[in-house]
């Protein structure tokens, strides 16, 4: 199964007509935010596939979209075989929306957490984990619950980096990955 992820910037690869023959055979496309909704619009409906996104510090306060979007939240949900979370928002560096505190941001990521709880007594494990951004600090919140429940692929839209061995590295079993720009998922 291929996935499209997207973040961070406007791809002129993805902005093009030529779109739907080169990434013909994706089955869904992941967007980990910072990107403006007339992008998100064109890459989905080109492709005709579903949209799946976290919301990031720089998007608007509301976001209309049509019916092949969903706005991934703290809750797991199966997607074509795949249980897949999203974890919205960013640190708090002003007061705009979707700018969290240290503490809004642990509580968020205790409810994913709670979630995967339950997926693990049942034998489940979360497949991919949508962020805005990779938690740095090895004791923070979202480093600890990734190290704990070990979801297979971690995808998160920070810094720019087109090296491969610099988007995709590992914490424990997971696999992290910048899709900064554009990656291709192969599940």
């Amino acid at each position: 199964m291929k996935i499209l992820c997207i973040a961070n910037e406007i791809d002129p690869k993805l902005y093009t007509k030529e779109i739907r023959l080169e990434f013909k055979d994706i089955q869904f496309i992941l967007s980990s935010g910072n990107l403006p909704i007339e992008y998100l619009n064109f890459i989905s409906q080109e492709l005709k596939k579903p949209l799946y996104f976290v919301v990031a510090k720089h998007e608007l306060h509301s976001i209309e979209k049509p019916n092949s979007y969903l706005h991934l939240l703290n809750t797991p949900i199966l997607i074509q075989g795949l249980w897949i979370a999203g974890l919205s928002g960013a640190k708090k560096i002003n007061n705009t929306i979707r700018q969290h505190t240290p503490i809004e941001q642990k509580r968020k990521i205790n409810a994913i957490g709670r979630h995967l709880f339950f997926k693990k007594m049942l034998g489940t494990k979360l497949d991919i984990l949508v962020s805005c951004s990779k938690s740095t600090e090895d004791t923070a919140p979202l480093t600890r619950l990734i190290k704990k429940y070990e979801p297979r692929i971690f995808i998160y839209g920070q810094g720019h980096s087109y090296n491969e061995q610099e988007r995709v590295s590992t914490i424990k079993n997971t696999k992290l990955i910048n899709v900064s720009g554009h990656y291709i998922l192969d599940i």
